[in-house]
């Protein structure tokens, strides 16, 4: 998985690269130096976001759930 970032340029894994486009980043190419490895670009002012990773997401939904009085 893709570490947290603040950079403008992160390097995701190729099964991973729609999920980032969709958020906003811009695909600029193939990671030369990492198997299955593509070079992804934030061009917006806005400071960089990235995907939730799954754990997160889990986490979200529990205590959303919590607040909502009802299990996840």
């Amino acid at each position: 998985m893709t570490e947290k970032t603040r950079s403008r340029c992160v390097s995701v894994h190729e099964s991973e690269v729609m999920t980032w486009y969709e958020i906003g980043w811009a695909f600029t190419g193939v990671d030369t130096s990492r198997q299955n490895y593509c070079l992804m670009e934030w061009r917006s002012d806005k400071p960089p976001v990235a995907p939730f990773r799954d754990e997160e997401f889990s986490s979200l939904v529990a205590a959303v759930a919590s607040l909502e009085g009802r299990a996840a």
